[in-house]
């Protein structure tokens, strides 16, 4: 009897180790979390919250059917995945979200932290201020000050007559008018040293908010100091250049030298020098004079014989010559001359003004 064979025997397909129960139970709990994080995150971020929530319950088994008989669409399995996978990437929106936000609010606080603690600080500072506002107690000159803590003060960028120079009283007087038993603030300036070798305080002097010396300078009270360029010279330079044109307070008179008194201008400068020269003059003519008239007769003899003997008498009168375009004001500052001219305000004029400490060699900044 033939063998029979039986036929060979096909595999079978490998059925998924999904059961349609362990499906059911995967879809419950993810939809249950969806819809814990929506109701969560529902207050801060309604529109995505609301979009898992229906994301959640076309999952969520017991309403999943009452979504496909609405639709009519049956949810195969790959639905339910991709449906799935639009809800996980949704809630990580959602909880990304709320970390930046958190964050962002973290830093805000931070800021506004911050801000307050500035704030706070600057209303001690300015209280400071107002509680440190200090008195003028006394008046040395147009440019010193004492205030009632007992600290010197030199305002910073101007200049104004000393007690041996003249309109030196009527300087002082504006600095007492301005500020005599007034409040003042006081302001550095960055190019300039705390106090000079007097141990003085350069300061900017305020007064009702208004600079003092920009009111000196702009009064003609004071000139601008330009041997120490502070930030402000500019702006002096200019408000002393509009008092000279209107001739305000110094620059409206003439100053007579070895003296304080001061006449209003009422030459020009060219007249001026007409006017020193004969004061000069009767000095020498008159020693030449006695000699030569009592003897008539030899007068054309003896001329010749003084004229070497007085000849090297104008030797001293002789710098002027070398300066006859200067003119006698003992006023100028060492910045607005030469050394010649410095020479020519000392000896001719008798300007001691730039020779403070009787050496015989005036602006020694510029004549050493």
């Amino acid at each position: 009897m033939a063998e029979q064979y039986s036929p060979l025997e096909e595999p079978q397909p490998k059925q998924s180790k999904l059961t349609p129960k362990n499906k059911r139970i995967i879809f419950w709990l993810v939809s249950t979390v969806y819809i814990a994080f929506a109701f969560a995150s529902l207050g801060k971020n309604p529109v995505a919250s609301l979009v898992l929530l229906t994301l959640a319950l076309v999952l969520f088994p017991p309403t999943s059917k009452w979504f496909q008989s609405k639709i009519n669409i049956n949810f195969t399995l790959t639905i339910k995945l991709f449906i799935a996978a639009l809800g996980f990437i949704l809630l990580a929106y959602i909880i990304t979200g709320e970390d930046v936000s958190t964050a962002g609010n973290t830093e805000l606080e931070s800021t506004l932290s911050e801000q307050e603690q500035v704030n706070e600080v600057s209303e001690e500072e300015s209280e400071k201020q107002i509680n440190n506002t200090l008195v003028v107690s006394s008046i040395t000159d147009g440019d010193t000050i004492k205030l009632d803590d007992n600290s010197i003060i030199r305002i910073l960028g101007i200049d104004a007559p000393e007690s041996n120079e003249c309109y030196n009283k009527q300087s002082t007087d504006k600095a007492k008018e301005l500020l005599m038993d007034r409040q003042v603030r006081l302001e550095a300036d960055e190019t300039q040293d705390n106090k000079d070798r007097y141990d003085r305080l350069l300061r900017y002097v305020y007064y009702a908010d208004k600079d003092f010396g920009a009111e000196m300078v702009k009064s003609g009270m004071a000139e601008a100091y330009r041997d120490y360029p502070v930030t402000k010279l500019d702006e002096y330079i200019s408000l002393e250049n509009l008092a000279k044109e209107n001739k305000l307070g110094m620059w409206s008179v003439v100053c007579q030298p070895d003296t304080a008194e001061v006449t209003p201008v009422t030459t020009s400068a060219s007249e001026a020098t007409t006017v020193s020269e004969p004061e000069l003059e009767p000095v020498t003519t008159p020693t030449i004079e006695p000699i030569v008239e009592p003897e008539p007769e030899p007068a054309p003899v003896v001329q010749p014989t003084p004229a070497p003997v007085v000849e090297p008498e104008p030797a001293p009168v002789a710098m002027p010559t070398t300066g006859s375009s200067y003119t006698c004001n003992c006023f100028k500052t060492c910045a607005q001359m030469d050394c010649a001219e410095a020479y020519y305000q000392l000896n001719t004029c008798g300007c001691s003004k730039r020779d403070n400490d009787n050496d015989g060699v005036p602006c020694e900044s510029k004549c050493n």
